[in-house]
């Protein structure tokens, strides 16, 4: 078996728009240099009970695998940060999230976020372009409350935010621990950002560099 290959997930792959890759393409060039080490990336993201992302060995002429599905599907959405410095807390979204709970959220983690930036100058923030963080008044509202300028993302580029790669992570550790039911998948999502060490925080953001050099080589493209 090893040496036929190996188990593995398709990898999947957005169509970046022309007008995107441009954006792309010019965020990386302006960017390539800057110090992402005084930089929050922030953003949110989705835990479902029932993911199903496990691989399963399956014979020749046997029926496939099953494994319990759990009822409800509870699904949580989380809002994190993540910086050189360190990590916010989570913070679990009850609903669907629009500016102004956009906005209790962030002032929620504010004296977490101020003190990881303490006395280092200017600091940055980096959101994507989700719809609750568009609005001129959330944005106004960030600069105002954290102190912070804010890094203009471009649009159909989770490649270039590190913190795609740490909920990455934490989906793979969830999953492991095969929660059963709404508390334990809370439990194993709490866990699971608790075991997200420095060392590997910074080592996705210090991969910005080479990640932009690679979106230049391929014209833009989605890596």
């Amino acid at each position: 078996m090893k040496t036929l290959g190996g188990f593995v997930r398709p990898k999947l792959k957005s169509l970046v728009s022309p007008a995107n890759k441009t954006k792309r393409l010019k965020y990386c060039s302006d960017y390539q240099d800057f110090n992402f080490h005084k930089v929050l990336f922030t953003d949110e993201s989705n835990f479902q009970l029932n993911a199903n992302n496990l691989k399963l060995f399956r014979f020749k002429g046997r029926p496939p695998p099953r494994i319990t599905k759990f009822n409800p599907n509870y699904t949580f959405m989380v809002w994190g940060g993540v910086s050189y410095q360190g990590k916010t807390t989570l913070k679990f979204v009850e609903g669907k999230i629009n500016a102004e709970k956009y906005q209790d959220v962030v002032l929620s983690r504010k004296t977490e976020i101020k003190r990881l930036f303490n006395r280092r100058g200017r600091w940055f923030m980096l959101q994507d372009n989700a719809p609750c963080h568009r609005p001129e008044r959330v944005k106004e509202f960030l600069r105002n409350q954290l102190g912070c300028d804010l890094i203009p993302h471009p649009p159909q580029s989770p490649d270039l935010n590190p913190i795609e790669l740490v909920w990455a992570a934490m989906k793979v550790q969830v999953e492991a621990r095969r929660p059963r039911n709404k508390t334990q998948l809370r439990d194993a999502i709490e866990k699971s950002w608790k075991g997200i060490n420095i060392t590997f925080i910074r080592k996705c953001i210090d991969n910005l560099k080479a990640k932009m050099l690679k979106i230049i080589d391929c014209n833009g493209e989605m890596l």
